[in-house]
This record gives structure tokens, C-alpha cells and sequence, in this order.
């Protein structure tokens, strides 16, 4: 099976592509003392929902793979804003 792009996972299971729309949305506050992409991922649930729509729970055969997962993940949570001043780095 040859690689999904992002566009593609997107025309297969159009959640996804509300899932990056939801993290390109997500701001950080420079007000705040600092933003952790990291925290926003895991307690908004992003990484639940991807797991649930691209991989191997994923309802659609085509997106039951690791690639599609993995192009997931990695396209929406660079779509956050980045880490600044947090633990992570």
C-alpha cells in the first residue's frame, strides 16, 4: 500500500481535517508566562481522537496503518503553536 498524504487521509476521513482546523486554532496567550504544545495535545485529546480516526482503530481499512497515523499525528501537532518557556524544552 503506497503512503496517504495528509490531503489524502483528510478525503478519506474528513475528521481529521477538523482536528487540524481545531490546532491551527489554537493560540498561545503571550500574556501567559508560558505554552506547552505538548499539554494542549495530550489534555484536549488531540492524540485520543487522531488514535480513533488514522491507525489501527480507525474505521476506514485504508487508514489502519502506521504511515497514515504517523502523517496524522505529525501534521496536527506541528500545527500547534510551539513550546515556549515549559518543561519540554
Amino acid at each position: 500500500m503506497s503512503h496517504l498524504s495528509f490531503q489524502q487521509i483528510c478525503d478519506l476521513e474528513p475528521r481529521v481535517q477538523a482536528l487540524f482546523d481545531e490546532a491551527k486554532a489554537v493560540h498561545d496567550d503571550p500574556a501567559a508566562e508560558s505554552f506547552c504544545a505538548n499539554t494542549v495535545w495530550h489534555r484536549s485529546g488531540f492524540k485520543k481522537r487522531v488514535s480513533a480516526l488514522a491507525g489501527f482503530d480507525a474505521t476506514h481499512p485504508q487508514l489502519q496503518t502506521n504511515e497514515a497515523y504517523d502523517t496524522a499525528y505529525q501534521t496536527i501537532y506541528l500545527a500547534l503553536p510551539n513550546c515556549r518557556n515549559c518543561g519540554c524544552l
